[in-house]
């Protein structure tokens, strides 16, 4: 069960905290946690990280989809492209826009 005050801790301060429920011997121990706020220089190098990540995915579904069609599964191949090209586009994309942001 949770604390009676529960929503209005909540909303004490600004939003950058969260709640976290542990359960207890007596059942559900409610506490506010604060979300330490990150500087510049991390957010930048986590976009880095991330961007390279989702280009890194879009390469390996790329390879992916040129050895499947390589194999001559029973798979329509008209599908595996459009299908893969529009997975390597988002994930390019994404990996691309990602690194520009941590660029600025």
């Amino acid at each position: 069960m949770l604390p009676p005050d529960f929503r209005l801790r909540g909303r004490e301060g600004n939003k950058s905290g969260r709640f976290v429920a542990v359960m207890g011997k007596n059942g559900y121990l409610c506490r506010y946690e604060r979300i330490e706020k990150l500087d510049q220089e991390k957010k930048n190098m986590l976009c880095e990280k991330f961007g390279d990540y989702c280009l890194d995915v879009s390469k390996l579904v790329f390879g992916g989809v040129i050895l499947a069609a390589i194999m001559e599964l029973d798979i329509n191949t008209t599908w595996l492209f459009i299908v893969g090209t529009v997975i390597v586009a988002l994930t390019a994309y994404a990996g691309y826009i990602l690194y520009r942001m941590s660029k600025k």
